[in-house]
């Protein structure tokens, strides 16, 4: 394996050409290395699946041990899977198991794999300082720190990106300079490089650490073994009580006020999901270093008062609170930059947007409205403007309502609640500024609209061209999501963009919705499409274009197919006593008749 790129005529190797014949075949553990080495093909190597990795677990310890005691075999299957798939540690440590024939032995080992792993014979210098060669790789010491920060969430646990540049911008390892909608672009560029050196691995909006190599960044961050009291982390194991060590469960009742006393440099305090916690002392303001504040998913209901000596704090999440009242926080936290409400009991108001004014260097706003007269002025105050990032539409009644793609231009969530409107409008007009910036909400990608009344279309979404998740429930009017005419009109006006309705759109979700008859009339929609799930009159005419067969039940007719070429995923609920029949690339879709029965899922 090699970790950076090697001058082959420096080392003698002929380039590989058609005129002799040869190839070159080397391992990495960076995608940098590839590309630096110009390799022509790259093969990805995953981990091995739960079957594959027991298979190669057996044949390392071999037959005899195994056999030896039925328990035995119990506790290799349990040791298998501890190594999640990594071919290193399973050679290593089956190799150190072949030998041992004591059920004791393997007891013992399992104990030790569950506790500290570190400890097992040849677990440092055999796989720990081998994946060590890929962290050394990285480029500095801020993205190494960035690494090893994520040993602090529990094993498996899904991190979202955000959230975990959040803890970097505040912990001081990238600078907290954010871009006009809110974003942290070096956060990002950091994320990439540990995925490409597969120290993490990515999803959409979230990040995991394998848990052999968050054990790597344990043992790094004791300096790799040679001070075990530097850290402490137990995160994610459950604790009932406070350990010798001192670490603690998430079922905090209330926190005494001399436990902050002698804190005065604690950065970051995260409280997140103690759902017992209710308040917290006025001593907290003895945390005069403190940037980072995460209170969400917990029974606060409102602000203490010691809160009003954090004049360094940063970010403060409230999100899923029980949190009413915002009053004084404009004073009192002069430098937020980030403050989340989504989900809690505060809605904004008028007294609301006094106060968040009064919030200088505010970025990120997550919150919720009931008053569309309120949403109108956030979208008026210039402070605000690009700052919301997650609304939340609630309990609203209007004749309309307006959305401005310039003053929500940082929208990434959108939830519509409990909504009585006749329509949606959609203006990109901004004042003073004669280039106009995108007429869309560009970051937009999640739109939840639940229990709407009055429209029978949707074409406004169309103002979403990056939308990913869209899930519609119980709408009685709605007749079709994006109306032609409608959205001819709009491409006429901004045609480069709107070529493709929901050209990365995923997952569809449609429930309980009697009247909706069709999503769109492009035969080219939604090519992106994985998931659906569906209504009683909905033709899935909706997703054809021009190469497919189409019958439908008791008739036989030459359509289009699918458009949505990626789907995987179709549930059917509540559907009517006739529906069509799809064939993709002559995989059989779906062939339902008389049947009314909720929620049948058919997956190929």
């Amino acid at each position: 394996m090699i970790c950076g790129a090697v001058d082959l005529n420096k080392i003698g190797v002929p380039r590989p050409t058609q005129e002799n014949g040869s190839k070159i075949v080397f391992t990495t553990r960076s995608k940098k290395v590839c590309r630096d080495m110009e390799a022509d093909d790259e093969l990805k190597m995953d981990c091995l699946s739960t079957n594959e990795a027991w298979e190669l677990f057996q044949n390392v310890v071999g037959e005899a041990p195994l056999k030896k005691d039925p328990e035995i075999l119990t506790l290799a299957e349990k040791i298998s899977k501890k190594c999640h798939g990594l071919p290193l540690a399973l050679n290593v440590i089956g190799k150190a198991m072949s030998c041992k024939e004591d059920v004791h032995e393997w007891r013992h080992a399992n104990d030790v794999l569950k506790s500290s792993s570190r400890e097992f014979p040849g677990m440092e210098e055999n796989i720990l300082s081998v994946l060590k060669f890929s962290y050394d790789g990285l480029e500095d010491e801020k993205v190494k720190s960035c690494f090893l920060y994520c040993s602090l969430f529990p094993e498996d646990y899904e991190i979202k990106k955000e959230e975990l540049i959040e803890y970097w911008i505040n912990e001081g390892f990238i600078n907290g300079k954010r871009d006009e909608d809110g974003s942290n672009n070096k956060g990002h560029v950091i994320i990439g490089s540990l995925v490409r050196a597969h120290l993490l691995t990515e999803s959409e909006t979230t990040v995991k650490m394998h848990d052999v190599l968050r054990e790597m960044a344990l043992w790094i961050g004791s300096t790799s073994g040679k001070e075990e009291e530097k850290q402490c982390v137990k995160s994610g194991v459950k604790l009932s009580c406070i350990p010798d060590d001192i670490n603690w469960d998430n079922d905090l009742k209330g926190i005494p006020g001399k436990f902050f006393q002698f804190m005065p440099s604690l950065i970051v305090l995260d409280l997140s999901h103690n759902r017992s916690l209710r308040d917290l002392p006025e001593e907290i303001c003895s945390l005069t270093s403190l940037k980072y504040l995460n209170l969400s998913y917990t029974r606060i209901s409102s602000l203490s008062v010691g809160l009003k000596g954090l004049r360094k704090l940063i970010s403060l999440d409230l999100e899923f609170t029980k949190l009413k009242s915002i009053d004084g926080i404009g004073a009192s936290l002069p430098n937020l930059q980030v403050l989340k409400l989504y989900r809690s009991r505060h809605y904004i108001d008028a007294r609301s947007i006094e106060e968040l004014q009064l919030l200088k260097h505010l970025k990120i706003l997550t919150g919720n409205v009931t008053d569309a007269s309120i949403l109108e002025s956030i979208q008026g105050v210039e402070g605000l403007v690009r700052c919301v990032q997650r609304l939340r539409i609630i309990n609203m009644s209007a004749k309309d309502l307006t959305l401005n793609t310039v003053a929500l231009g940082g929208l990434r969530e959108l939830e519509i609640i409990n909504f009585k409107i006749s329509e949606i409008k959609i203006d990109w007009k901004c004042k003073g500024k004669e280039d106009l910036p995108s007429p869309y909400f560009k970051h937009l990608f999640s739109i939840v609209i639940q229990d709407l009344e009055g429209p029978k279309e949707l074409t406004w979404l169309l103002f979403a061209p990056n939308l990913k998740h869209l899930e519609v429930l119980r709408s009685p009017s709605l007749e079709e999501i994006i109306n032609k005419e409608k959205g001819m009109s709009i491409s006429n006006v901004h045609p480069p963009d709107m070529t493709v309705p929901f050209p990365k759109l995923e997952s569809l979700t449609l429930r309980g919705l009697p009247e909706l008859e069709r999503i769109c009339s492009s035969p080219q929609a939604l090519p992106s499409l994985k998931d659906i799930t569906h209504c009683p009159k909905l033709s899935l005419e909706s997703f054809q274009d021009t190469s497919s067969k189409k019958t439908t039940v008791g008739e036989q007719s030459s359509s289009s197919v699918s458009a949505a070429v990626q789907l995987r995923q179709l549930r059917v609920s509540w559907w009517s006593s006739k529906i069509t029949i799809i064939i993709i690339e002559k995989k059989l879709l779906c062939n339902l008749l008389n049947n009314n029965e909720k929620g049948d899922t058919f997956e190929w």
